[in-house]
């Protein structure tokens, strides 16, 4: 089975790529953070955006530049796109946050709800209506093994016809995130774990 990486975006520095081309830079100093910027340069209307933590915002954002480039995702049935995400830090700025709530005696449900790194994996099917298969691993971006080997296994026992991978972490206003669509075909970069890592760390 040929498995190949169709498209891949980038962000870094607060900058942003599809498949290696910069298509946006934020705006340094400026009053809104760069998450909105790019939200707002995106031209999207979900107001509950604004409720999330960065992580999840940030998943949503750069999911939303991947289905803007391929098409594909927007015809593709609510069971067939997968999701699988790796994440060093994981949801820390949410808690920190809410233990500074709970140390004050001020625990907030809307923190809260955050403190589960897989809640950026619901947050984006729900955005975008997908059922399918969905992963979140903590570990090392240096060691991608487990997750590669799990996004090959959803096509390989027919639970998916595209998938979702990569790298993402947002921790005190930085982010870097690093995703990739996978599918079965011949064109592309073929996917696999040196391949990922030389698109990760270049």
């Amino acid at each position: 089975m040929n498995l190949s990486i169709t498209t891949y975006c980038r962000i870094k520095n607060n900058q942003v790529w599809i498949n290696d081309v910069e298509i946006f830079k934020g705006i340094p100093n400026s009053e809104k953070d760069f998450l909105k910027q790019l939200y707002q340069h995106l031209k999207i209307d979900y107001p509950k955006f604004f409720k999330m933590d960065n992580l999840s915002k940030l998943g949503l954002l750069t999911v939303a530049l991947i289905r803007d480039e391929n098409t594909k995702l927007n015809y593709a049935a609510d069971d067939e796109v997968a999701i699988a995400l790796q994440t060093e830090m994981g949801c820390l700025d949410s808690d920190i946050e809410h233990q500074k709530n709970v140390t004050r005696n001020a625990a907030s449900p809307a923190v809260f709800v955050y403190t589960l790194s897989n809640i950026v994996i619901g947050e984006i099917a729900i955005k975008n209506k997908w059922f399918g298969e969905s992963l979140c691993l903590i570990g090392k971006h240096n060691d991608l093994t487990d997750l590669i080997s799990y996004s090959k296994s959803l096509f390989l026992n027919n639970k998916a016809e595209l998938v979702i991978t990569g790298t993402i972490d947002s921790v005190n206003n930085e982010h870097c995130v690093n995703l990739f669509l996978i599918e079965k075909e011949k064109d592309g970069t073929n996917f696999n774990e040196e391949n990922i890592k030389k698109l990760i760390t270049h």
